[in-house]
């Protein structure tokens, strides 16, 4: 069975009695199988250098879209062809997976790159050498025991094992392993961790829009773009003028550049508008280091200058995302507005910023 493949036609191929292929027609390589279950999974059919068949895992349908199948499908030929197909009889450890695999990537796509592979090799040299498929789930509980019985807070502790986990769901997606071994572990309640949520008052506020006034018109744009959209700060500084559509108020945060590896879109309020129209296009990116034109690697100085100026304290960048959610909140707009605004996966990490709503709670019983 073979037919034209789109991101449409894909969830259309009905579960039979028994599992079936469909295959591309425009990649003839790629197959989708469709199994009794209902779950679709992508491979590659090609024939090995001895003339045997063979096909190769690339990952689950409901993740990735025909695009992507279709270009790990002539990734992996191209290895193929160079003689680079592993072994099923390998081993294939998560060192293997992260130096050789995750690495070149991670680094390519991530400004968080360095922090992130520092944080895998540094702490999970425990499990460095296993097979993946050997990893226990008992085995990361034990450890995360014992990283507890050292004194290290639980939320230190979720954000290393939230490394792990994106490491082995990134091989996962692409048909390198598998599974996630860790898949069933759940999070650390943080109750050692009170959540801090910082936001500005209105005579800090006040300050800080006097202090911007003084400051590079790059540097202005940058810190008011962020307390009107909550874009993280990685995001931000990687976007390009082709992500700004002004005709319909929106800003494209690119999926190599979203926390969540999914393109989003961000409405532009009228202060956004305003800014970006204003600011000089020096570059490709909205906002680039003056002399190399290329996203800006580190805002500390520029940041501290700005706040010291400002005489506010204890106010981070990432705490402009949350002044971001604090004043919708507080001006009433339901939780998961502002989850989809902030671009988070579900409504948990949102809650932090309910009890900044007590009235909403009292309307609602007013309803009745």
């Amino acid at each position: 069975m073979s037919e034209k493949l789109t991101n449409t036609t894909v969830p259309k191929f009905d579960p039979r009695e028994k599992r079936y292929d469909v295959r591309d027609s425009v990649f003839t390589k790629l197959l989708l199988r469709v199994e009794p279950s209902g779950k679709k999974t992508w491979y590659v059919d090609y024939t090995r250098k001895n003339g045997r068949r063979n096909t190769k895992k690339l990952g689950d349908a409901d993740v990735l879209k025909v695009a992507e199948a279709r270009e790990l499908a002539r990734e992996y030929l191209a290895m193929v062809s160079k003689g680079e197909e592993p072994r099923k009889d390998e081993v294939f450890t998560l060192g293997d997976l992260v130096e050789k695999e995750y690495a070149p990537w991670v680094t390519a796509h991530r400004k968080s790159a360095s922090f992130t592979l520092q944080t895998l090799r540094n702490f999970f040299s425990f499990i460095w050498k296993d097979n993946i498929e050997d990893i226990s789930l008992g085995k990361v509980e034990n450890w995360r025991l014992a990283q507890k019985k050292k004194g290290i807070k639980a939320a230190t502790i979720n954000r290393r094992i939230t490394a792990l986990r994106a490491v082995l769901n990134w091989g996962k997606r692409r048909g390198m392993i598998p599974g996630n071994p860790i898949d069933l572990l759940e999070r650390l309640r943080e109750t050692d961790s009170p959540d801090r949520v910082r936001f500005l008052s209105p005579e800090e506020r006040a300050r800080l829009m006097a202090a911007l006034e003084e400051a590079h018109p790059l540097h202005r744009g940058a810190v008011i773009v962020s307390l009107h959209t909550g874009i993280r700060q990685g995001a931000l500084f990687d976007l390009r003028w082709t992500d700004i559509d002004f005709s319909t108020g929106t800003i494209t945060l690119r999926s190599e550049s979203a926390k969540a590896e999914k393109e989003q879109k961000v409405p532009m309020n009228r202060v956004v508008h305003e800014t970006l129209s204003a600011l000089p296009r020096l570059s490709k990116h909205v906002f680039p280091h003056t002399r190399t034109g290329e996203p800006i690697p580190n805002y500390r100085t520029a940041w501290e200058t700005i706040l010291k100026r400002a005489g506010i304290e204890n106010f981070r960048w990432h705490d402009m995302r949350h002044d971001f959610a604090s004043r919708l909140v507080m001006a009433g707009v339901d939780l998961n507005t502002v989850r989809e605004l902030l671009g988070h996966a579900d409504l948990k990490m949102t809650l932090r910023y309910a009890h900044l709503a007590p009235d909403v709670k009292k309307r609602a019983v007013d309803l009745l």
